[in-house]
């Protein structure tokens, strides 16, 4: 894509600088520019996923490797333990 643009003076010293000192060309310079302002904007919007991790909504457990098939014997186990026969 082709963008043309007008820099002040300030950013066009700015620039300038920044050419010379990483002897970068200018399409390099604004290129990683453009990347690092899209990596800031995206690190104060995590993703969803990020979030319900944050928050220990997601998380890991043990368990045995038959809990599929005996999850109501287990959970039955765990209630007496904890709430005793009622």
């Amino acid at each position: 894509m082709r963008i043309r643009t007008q820099l002040d003076d300030q950013r066009l010293q700015k620039l300038r600088y920044l050419v010379e000192t990483t002897r970068a060309s200018a399409n390099e310079v604004i290129g990683q520019a453009i990347d690092f302002y899209y990596s800031r904007m995206n690190a104060d919007h995590p993703s969803a996923a990020d979030l319900l991790v944050e928050s220990g909504f997601v998380g890991c457990g043990e368990a045995s490797p038959e809990l599929s098939t005996n999850y109501k014997s287990e959970l039955n186990q765990i209630l007496a333990q904890k709430h005793g026969d009622r």
